[in-house]
């Protein structure tokens, strides 16, 4: 039913009820959600191989295969330094965060690695290598069998990727909205997704953009032809 719920909304066609699912939770609210009498053992893993679905009556609309497409291999996640009731913490995408102990936030960023095109050939370019074995994750076949043999109605994914969200956690939003300006003469990067933001095409640039913040628009289109005109 999730299926065809998922379908039926995307396509502006009647619908039972609006299709609802959750991007994720903080530890806290779900260690509070079974205080308060919720079933033990909630887990959220961003697919559907998670037991929140299931407990609060959502719908699962995608399952992730082990696939990085991510950096890989990530930065060591480290401890830099103790600040008492916060730390100074190096995480996965080589970025240095003022995080706190007490509870589940949003890191503050402190320390961008990714300053210019040296420190992206150093740093990052190396870790997009395609024939990187460990993009791979364990259980790759074992999990695509089982998604067959169970009938499971959320589509199979490989992502998510970032089009913006990426190059601003690794640079900083200011200097990631400057960079078009400092390339290409006040133009804005735009891409196009054919599969609602999993991945997206080559950037291009687009002078005809007037704000340099991250825009994003969505269309319906009823063939395929149609894709290249539909941009996200």
């Amino acid at each position: 039913m999730d299926r065809e719920r998922y379908l039926a909304t995307m396509a502006y066609q009647p619908v039972d009820r609006a299709f609802v699912t959750e991007w994720g939770y903080w530890p806290e609210t779900l260690e509070r959600f079974e205080n308060e009498g919720a079933p033990p053992g909630l887990h959220w893993a961003g697919s559907d191989d998670n037991t929140t679905d299931a407990a609060f009556g959502l719908d699962s609309y995608r399952t992730y295969m082990p696939v990085s497409l991510d950096l890989c291999p990530p930065f060591d996640p480290i401890v830099l330094e103790d600040r008492g009731d916060s730390e100074l913490f190096q995480q996965a995408d080589g970025v240095q965060v003022l995080r706190s102990k007490r509870m589940g936030s949003i890191p503050h960023p402190e320390r961008w690695l990714l300053t210019d095109r040296a420190s992206w050939e150093t740093h990052y370019k190396p870790r997009f290598d395609p024939d990187e074995a460990t993009r791979l994750g364990d259980g790759l076949a074992a999990k695509w069998r089982h998604w067959i043999d169970t009938g499971k109605q959320a589509p199979l994914a490989v992502g998510p990727t970032r089009l913006f969200g990426w190059i601003r956690n690794w640079m900083g939003f200011e200097a990631a909205v400057m960079l078009p300006y400092e390339r290409s003469q006040r133009a804005r990067q735009t891409a196009i997704s054919d599969d609602g933001g999993l991945t997206w095409r080559d950037q291009t640039h687009d002078s005809a953009l007037i704000e340099p913040i991250c825009q994003a628009a969505g269309k319906t289109s009823p063939s395929r032809s149609f894709l290249p005109r539909s941009r996200w």
